[in-house]
């Protein structure tokens, strides 16, 4: 039988869940959270849209970063939310501590920041040419795009 915490969450994350890759990552989260018996609240925005809206963050702009309500009320964000989740978890505080220090962070905030937009441009390409019946010039051209 699985355990259960009836402890309060520490914080939320709010994900991605229509994401293969992030639903990966959180279910290896999860299974931190778990063998840490660390009680973490887990929001699909992608199930949840609006999840986000008392903070002024529409549906589109939550799937595409990570975010993590604190139990201030904060909402962090990106590499910031990371550095909280991680420094929560067993197998990742030694990261979340690297990622939260002054030296490190803004260079996890470019490398989150720019490696972000870089994949979700990627992906709602992918998902604009399907939906659009195109598989994009150089496929097309019988060239490089494989």
């Amino acid at each position: 039988m699985a355990k259960t915490s009836t402890k309060p969450a520490l914080f939320t994350v709010f994900h991605d869940g229509s994401c293969s890759h992030w639903r990966t990552r959180i279910a290896i989260y999860k299974m931190e959270a778990r063998r840490g018996d660390i009680a973490i609240a887990w929001r699909d925005v992608s199930a949840e849209p609006d999840a986000l809206a008392a903070f002024g963050i529409d549906g589109e702009e939550a799937r595409r970063r990570l975010h993590v309500l604190d139990p201030d009320g904060t909402l962090l964000a990106g590499a910031d939310a990371f550095a909280l989740l991680w420094s929560a978890l067993p197998g990742y505080r030694r990261l979340g501590r690297l990622v939260a220090s002054p030296g490190f962070n803004a260079i996890a905030h470019a490398v989150y920041d720019s490696g972000c937009a870089h994949a979700f441009r990627r992906v709602r390409r992918g998902f604009s040419e399907r939906r659009h019946g195109h598989r994009g010039a150089a496929t097309e051209a019988g060239g490089a795009g494989r």
